[in-house]
């Protein structure tokens, strides 16, 4: 069943499997379950992922597949790759539920925590799609301003939502890895790379100063995501608007 595409199973007890009290209630508690993480947050997550991707290819053009930045640098990107990367997103996250959420289960939690850094690696290659055409690059010119290797100030693109979400990502290409063992660290870039995604433009987002040090962590990186959201009184509730 879980091959052909469903979520989940469960089988009702038949007369000839002769349960007894206990082992129907397991199996009735089971179903219960079951449901309950179905309609639980992160399921609800993945439909509002999945309607967004759908509004995103709805949308004929984009202001992000040909941009001129605050410090003049212009990049272009297609927007058939952006959505293979959400579709991919997608599917990842829907597999990880299935076995966080539905008892299919991983075979330890490092493995989880790979899978988890598998889906912030993705929306990392987004960043690298709209700004360096998939190539890995400096991400510090996505700030305000940043200073080179001969410590000369230059100014920046001013795009501080691909700043941070590049920041998870390295915490999720490296040692860092091992310790994300939260969902939340998935959610937060997908919502800020969404946001971006939908507005108008890039310049109606408001940015605080906002320091993350090199030394980052996971909860590092969450703070500055809360700050970044109510700088701009983002509904928490909705992963995008």
């Amino acid at each position: 069943m879980i091959e052909l595409g469903a979520d989940a199973y469960w089988i009702k007890e038949g007369l000839d499997e002769k349960y007894d009290v206990n082992d129907s209630k397991r199996n009735y508690l089971n179903f219960r379950s079951l449901l309950n993480n179905i309609d639980g947050g992160h399921y609800k997550f993945l439909k509002e992922l999945d309607f967004a991707r759908k509004v995103i290819n709805n949308i004929e053009y984009h202001w992000w597949q040909k941009v001129k930045w605050q410090n003049g640098n212009q990049t272009q990107c297609e927007k058939k790759t952006i959505m293979y990367l959400l579709k991919v997103i997608v599917m990842k996250i829907k597999i990880f539920l299935q076995r966080s959420e539905l008892g299919i289960g991983f075979n330890s939690s490092m493995i989880k925590s790979l899978e988890a850094c598998s889906i912030i690696n993705n929306v990392g290659s987004i960043v690298e799609i709209l700004h360096f055409s998939g190539i890995i690059s400096d991400s510090k010119i996505l700030q305000s301003s940043y200073k080179d290797k001969g410590n000369n100030e230059l100014e920046g693109r001013n795009d501080y939502i691909s700043f941070l979400v590049s920041r998870y990502r390295n915490l999720a290409s490296h040692k860092s890895c091992q310790s994300c063992n939260n969902f939340m660290y998935i959610m937060q870039p997908i919502k800020l790379m969404l946001h971006l995604l939908t507005r108008q433009n890039h310049q109606d987002f408001k940015y605080p100063t906002i320091t993350i040090p090199s030394n980052n962590s996971w909860e590092k990186l969450s703070e500055a995501y809360s700050t970044l959201i109510k700088f701009n009184n983002i509904d928490e509730k909705h992963i995008w608007e």
